[in-house]
């Protein structure tokens, strides 16, 4: 019994570790482009240049991404390598959920890659002279801001760079009616809590960008997307590229086909969670596009003959703020400037969106430009290592191995939740068994073995709080189960199965219980005595 009992708090324990770890990573990869700190805020462009594979063999890294794909369990996927001004790759991968093969032209959602296309059109109009990025927010929208008189001190610089102090915490965005327009999204933010003095710490939180969005809007004089396809998609000849919003999809970009989710290596084709998304998050773009967007970016804003935006103001946009001792950050304006340990220091920034990962990276050191494009998103596939193993072979390394396999977390999960079931199940069973050898327990021994039981279903009802912990973030159970949902059934049939066994064994321990001692019966004072027998005469 002892051995059976020492096999079991083995199981769990390790069950629950494995759970740990993959919550963990779960969480850190969904927000990799927002909240991760790396080594240096310096900004990139200041790197030293560094020599690149001298002549990188681009057959070798589409074999890498298709090898990487089968392993993840990602069914399409587009990459565009850009040096300096020119497009020198590009390759579709896969298929879509309409069952055609992804080509360059195959249109993905950026999710928050966005923001950079923000950050660009704010400053265009800083380089006309009509916004200046040090400026009051409510110089150009009156009713921005709310009731906290610190708000009136948020700049369009403190916007880009995540600084007003607006954050999750103190609005959280995902959980409160969505808006139908960036009017009505600024408008709402009147009910936002600063948690933090405009200028003074990073919180990533897309609504800045919506509200930077709103600005381009009012000053630019004409609806955002519009803004867009005059000034950056049309001068780039990015002609498959729009910003739709999301219940706009079906109409405005017709050629989108739905992502996917994955659940037990299964891919299901399945809309985007609906919501609102602006200047954080709306861009759709091909491949062959970014290719143009890329080269603008490591060319000092020019394209074609033609200058976008200023290289002083693309150099601001590259920039994180200065470090203090209050503020230590690395984000920019729509990229994060990193530098790794093994590698050149570049500009980054990743989009999650519930059915489509992309990241894009530059590496003005060596000129080049990386932009990738997955129709899918899980919360445990390594997206940003595949880009990593990209650059490397660009800059002449051998890529790392991509580690866990999605693929083989999948199928141990998988097998995870049938052992689950099957031990519960047998568990069940046997719990008149195993309330028959606890009787005589003292009650203390028995409810922890219980408890344990309810673990899975307090994990369950606070993933939420677990992940927006770690995060930093709030997101809503639906974001949740859709960027982990093989997490998700195992801990609900773990959840449930718990609460049966449990059920079950409290009442069988109620039914097994010995009886009451019974005392002997007492005469009541009040009765009488019972009548005395005659006294019978003895035989003579």
């Amino acid at each position: 019994m002892r051995r059976t009992a020492r096999t079991r708090a083995v199981f769990v324990s390790a069950a629950l570790a494995i759970l740990a770890a993959l919550l963990t990573l779960a969480a850190l990869v969904a927000v990799a482009g927002a909240t991760s700190r790396p080594a240096s805020a310096t900004s990139a462009t200041s790197a030293t240049s560094a020599t690149p594979a001298s002549s990188p063999d681009f057959a070798a890294i589409d074999r890498f991404v298709s090898d990487e794909l089968a392993a993840q369990a990602i069914p399409g996927a587009a990459l565009v390598v850009t040096h300096g001004p020119d497009v020198v790759h590009v390759r579709g991968f896969g298929h879509t959920s309409a069952g055609v093969p992804v080509t360059p032209r195959t249109q993905f959602r950026l999710g928050s890659v966005s923001k950079s296309f923000t950050a660009t059109a704010v400053l265009q109009l800083v380089d006309a002279g009509r916004v200046r990025l040090d400026a009051p927010v409510r110089t150009y929208l009156p009713n921005f801001a709310g009731d906290d008189p610190r708000g009136a001190r948020i700049t369009v610089r403190q916007l880009l760079n995540h600084t007003s102090g607006l954050s999750d915490q103190g609005f959280p965005e995902q959980t409160v009616p969505a808006p139908h327009s960036l009017a009505e999204r600024v408008t709402s933010l009147r009910a936002a809590k600063l948690v933090s003095s405009p200028g003074t710490r990073f919180h990533y939180f897309n609504a800045n960008y919506d509200v930077a969005a709103r600005v381009v809007e009012v000053v630019g004089g004409k609806p955002f997307a519009t803004y867009l396809r005059d000034n950056v998609f049309a001068p780039l000849r990015m002609n498959d590229t729009l910003l739709a919003y999301t219940k706009l999809i079906p109409s405005t970009a017709p050629r989108l086909s739905r992502g996917y989710a994955l659940a037990f290596t299964r891919t299901v084709a399945r809309p985007e969670l609906d919501g609102f998304l602006g200047g954080d998050g709306a861009v759709v773009s091909t491949a062959a596009d970014l290719g143009h967007w890329l080269a603008m970016q490591n060319s000092q804003g020019r394209y074609a003959g033609r200058q976008i935006v200023s290289a002083p103001s693309l150099a601001t946009e590259h920039t994180p703020p200065t470090r203090r001792a209050d503020l230590d950050t690395s984000y920019a304006m729509g990229w994060m400037a990193e530098r790794p340990e093994d590698g050149q220091p570049r500009l980054t920034h990743n989009g999650v969106l519930s059915t489509y990962y992309a990241e894009q990276a530059l590496v003005p050191g060596t000129g080049y430009g990386v932009a990738l494009m997955f129709n899918t998103y899980n919360g445990l596939v390594p997206y940003h290592a595949i880009t990593e193993g990209v650059l490397a072979q660009l800059e002449g390394r051998e890529p790392a191995p991509v580690q866990p396999p999605t693929r083989l977390v999948e199928y141990v999960l998988a097998a995870l939740t049938v052992l689950t079931l099957l031990v519960r199940c047998w568990e069940i069973l046997r719990a008149r068994a195993w309330a028959r050898r606890r009787r005589t327990r003292s009650l203390w021994r028995v409810v922890p073995g219980m408890v344990w039981l309810l673990v899975p279903t307090v994990l369950l009802a606070g993933l939420p709080w677990l992940v927006g912990t770690f995060a930093g973030r709030v997101f809503t159970r639906e974001q949740l189960f859709w960027s982990m949902v093989t997490v998700h059934l195992w801990l609900g049939v773990a959840a449930v199965t718990g609460l049966a066994l449990l059920a079950v064994r409290v009442a069988a321990l109620i039914r097994t219980s010995p009886p009451a001692p019974s005392s002997p019966p007492t005469s009541s004072p009040t009765s009488s005595p019972p009548p005395r027998s005659a006294p019978t005469p003895e035989a003579p």
